[in-house]
């Protein structure tokens, strides 16, 4: 199964653009743009179309998430390519690969349009989205939890667990004591066979035990 990444490289070069922005877009007009090579500052005129999706007046989508690898400076950051990580450095156009009009927010970092399933994961320098592969009619997000699974298969954020069985697999949610408490972990599921600590296996006892 190919995995198709946002990436975000923190080590290109910052470019620099001179646009001005609308007032409906960030109350930051500056940005950071992954453009798939090059990661610059732009002042981009931009517009929501929901779940974190923008658009330019070209009609160029773009993905926002917040550069915090700079302590006390967050960025917003906007993602406008697909990075394929199966096919050495190709990228896509973000606008070609996700249907604003159907793509839609299914909570905890997991997305769908009417053709794929999405998962952001985040990161200080902005994160990823990954194109899990998974059938968006029959995909479903395990409650309170970064697990999805369609009709076929399990994924783990965006990932698939090629051994598990999606029609036993549910979340198992671990409660343990803290300093201030009690908090709830919600990384654990299991299935009709196995135990699972994200996409891996584990234990019974590391999964349900308090």
């Amino acid at each position: 199964m190919k995995y198709f990444v946002i990436t975000f490289i923190t080590s290109l070069f910052i470019c620099s653009c001179n646009l001005k922005t609308k007032e409906n877009s960030f109350k930051n007009d500056i940005f950071l743009v992954n453009n798939g090579g090059c990661v610059y500052k732009d002042t981009i005129q931009i517009e929501s179309v929901g779940n974190n999706l923008f658009k330019d007046k070209s009609g160029n989508l773009y993905f926002k998430t917040v550069d915090n690898s700079q302590e006390g400076k967050p960025m917003p950051l906007l993602i406008s390519r697909l990075y394929n990580s199966c096919e050495g450095d190709s990228t896509y156009d973000l606008s070609r690969n996700i249907d604003s009009k159907t793509f839609r927010n299914l909570g905890y970092n997991q997305y769908k349009d009417k053709k794929n399933v999405f998962f952001y994961q985040e990161m200080l320098d902005g994160g990823n989205i990954i194109i899990s592969g998974a059938d968006a009619k029959t995909y479903t997000v395990i409650p309170h939890s970064f697990y999805g699974k369609d009709n076929a298969n399990v994924y783990y954020q965006g990932h698939e667990i090629k051994i598990a069985d999606p029609a036993s697999f549910e979340g198992v949610f671990k409660i343990i004591e803290t300093k201030n408490g009690f908090d709830t972990i919600f990384r654990y599921a299991k299935d009709s066979k196995y135990y699972y600590d994200g996409g891996d296996t584990c234990s019974k006892k590391i999964a349900e035990e308090y």
